[in-house]
């Protein structure tokens, strides 16, 4: 049991006299499911209420719905994560393991960041899924998308890194439906919904990676070859949650591989994406299925 300060109560409720609260545990944060049974005088809302509510480090969405009984608001609700984010570090896949630099390969690379990613993610209360359990495990790109949408994700993030003549951080977002194995996506709620984050996703990122890495920009996955020639990445076209991808660097350019293969780089890019997911999530639609 744990008792929660009358503040965090009365912002919870938003009642001006909480007389108790009491909290069951079932779980350790960040995917604690709490139950909190709240006894406040006053009036209770007729609807169900939505509030964000902090428990030590973890930030969460709470719904609450109140019943009248004997002069007592008795307000009973569940905590949930903030959201679910899935992470997809790219390789090994249909389409091979993906780059290497001189310093560090793409399929470790990526795997390092998102471990990483994974912990500040879940220190900020959301709940996190991860596409595969080991950096060498072969995942299919409609498999990752089949996983994302499975957890009902908030957003998928695509982790890659790139070779190309020009070094830095890049973003990209399916603007338009592509076709592959006979299916045709993404659906027009999933392409809006990844655009209207990505735009604030890229910006708090290279924010972070200023002097550290080139900005190459928002890009549309039709500018990926891929893209080019489907219309939409296979991870895209199969997705039914916002996604974006990104080329966290480029190793063919030394700089870059340089910065990938430390560990001070690879937490630097992690801090970078986490504030792209917050900025993300900040921005995403309320109404994100058709």
């Amino acid at each position: 049991m744990a008792q929660f300060t009358k503040k965090h109560t009365e912002m919870a409720i938003m009642s001006p006299k909480v007389t108790g609260a009491m909290v069951e545990r079932d779980e350790k944060p960040p995917n604690a499911v709490l139950r909190m049974n709240i006894l406040t005088r006053g009036t209770p809302k007729t609807n169900p209420t939505t509030h964000p509510f902090e428990v030590g480090a973890f930030r969460y969405d709470l719904q609450v719905r109140g019943v009248l009984a004997i002069g007592f608001l008795a307000v009973s609700f569940v905590i949930a994560p903030a959201a679910t984010i899935c992470l997809d570090p790219g390789h090994p896949s249909e389409v091979g393991r993906g780059t290497a630099g001189r310093k560090i390969t793409e399929l470790k690379a990526a795997w390092l960041v998102a471990v990483e990613l994974k912990g500040l993610l879940q220190k900020d209360g959301h709940r996190v899924v991860m596409t595969k359990t080991r950096e060498d495990e072969f995942v299919r790109n409609r498999r990752r998308a089949e996983i994302a949408n499975a957890a009902k994700s908030d957003l998928m993030l695509r982790l890659h890194l790139d070779a190309a003549t020009e070094s830095g951080f890049a973003s990209y977002y399916p603007a338009r439906s592509g076709t592959t194995q006979g299916f045709t996506g993404p659906p027009l709620y999933v392409r809006e919904a990844s655009k209207q984050m990505a735009i604030p996703f890229h910006d708090a990122a290279v924010a972070v990676l200023k002097g550290h890495l080139r900005d190459r920009g928002l890009r549309t996955e039709q500018k990926t070859a891929i893209g080019a020639k489907q219309g939409a990445l296979t991870g895209s076209i199969f997705s039914k949650v916002p996604v974006i991808l990104v080329e966290m660097a480029v190793l063919s350019q030394h700089k870059d591989d340089l910065f990938m293969s430390t560990a001070k780089g690879r937490s630097r890019m992690a801090l970078a994406l986490r504030a792209g997911v917050r900025a993300a999530l900040a921005a995403k639609p309320r109404k994100t299925r058709q």
